[in-house]
């Protein structure tokens, strides 16, 4: 917690869980929501690590070690 305090950052959550049960229809609209600003360039998610799926195992330890900066992207095929 002192580097966020340190570095003047705000670490806000969700607890989506009974909400979304009562509204199902809107993790669809908010996933749309949020892909349509990443076509725009608004979100840029950082991307870590990528594994072919033989190598989940790895991908865990990397999780687990906490040696991971941003996603961590299992490929599931080829392209």
């Amino acid at each position: 917690m002192n580097r966020l305090l340190f570095k003047k950052v705000d670490v806000v959550g969700v607890a989506w869980g009974a909400f979304v049960m009562q509204e199902p229809q809107l993790t669809a609209e908010i996933a749309k929501a949020l892909a349509t600003l990443a076509d725009k360039g608004f979100v840029e998610p950082v991307v870590g690590p990528v594994f072919p799926l033989e190598q989940v195992a790895q991908a865990l330890r990397e999780l687990d070690s906490r040696k991971a900066t941003g996603k961590v992207v299992l490929r599931v095929r080829e392209g």
